[in-house]
């Protein structure tokens, strides 16, 4: 069942642990409904509804961003919304630029997380400019982690039972990059990229993509 509207005009003060509870586990499979009634932002235009309902079935989503789709509001919802329904999770997100990272989607992961109608636990960087980017719920790993590809070495080590990779200009990543990536065994891997190169990992599993679809 989808969560009650009622959610969204109760203060903070008004819901209980156990309802707030309660209301993540509702939004567990669906990130559409935790963008609208844990964060309170706009909700989700028709394509970002597609992604969420693959990031949400599928073990890859791969998101072709040439036409604009709200890329970086979008991909803060669903790194929010798989770490705090699900506890004890981990996302690892990178991109090609730290700066990237620091300045646009880590914004937008600030203020989504400092607007929350729910209050959400955790410190996040409150400077762009800051390596690796993050934000940590508690000391065991329950935690976003937002690094450069060119910290390749300081992603090999990332595991956790529930792991979200969200992998930014996807098709600036090099090959070996996304080896390091894949030894991480993610539980679900959303990326985007524009697919300006004819060949490579990200023009490779935009195709594979394209081929279930037909099936």
């Amino acid at each position: 069942p989808r969560p009650n509207k009622n959610h969204r005009t109760h203060s903070t003060n008004c819901v209980n642990a156990e309802q707030i509870a309660d209301l993540l586990e509702l939004c567990e499979d669906s990130p559409e409904d935790f963008n609208e009634f844990v964060l309170g932002r706009p909700g989700y235009w028709q394509r970002q509804v597609e992604i969420c309902r693959s990031v949400a079935t599928c073990e890859t989503t791969v998101v072709e961003s040439g036409n604009s789709i709200g890329k970086s509001y979008l991909a803060a919802g669903l790194i929010l919304w798989w770490l705090y329904t699900r506890p004890g999770s981990l996302v690892v997100t990178t991109a090609p630029s730290q700066t990237l990272l620091g300045t646009v989607l880590f914004k937008e992961l600030r203020r989504a997380h400092s607007k929350s109608v729910v209050t959400l636990p955790g410190r996040i960087t409150d400077s762009a400019n800051v390596s690796p980017q993050t934000l940590v719920v508690d000391n065991s790993g329950h935690q976003v982690l937002g690094i450069a590809t060119r910290g390749v070495e300081r992603l090999s080590g990332q595991h956790a039972g529930d792991l979200l990779q969200v992998i930014d200009e996807a098709s600036g990543v090099e090959p070996e990059i996304w080896e390091a990536l894949d030894s991480q065994n993610p539980t679900k891997r959303v990326v985007f990229g524009n697919p300006i190169k004819a060949e490579g990992p990200f023009v490779e599993l935009a195709r594979r993509g394209e081929l279930q679809n037909k099936d």
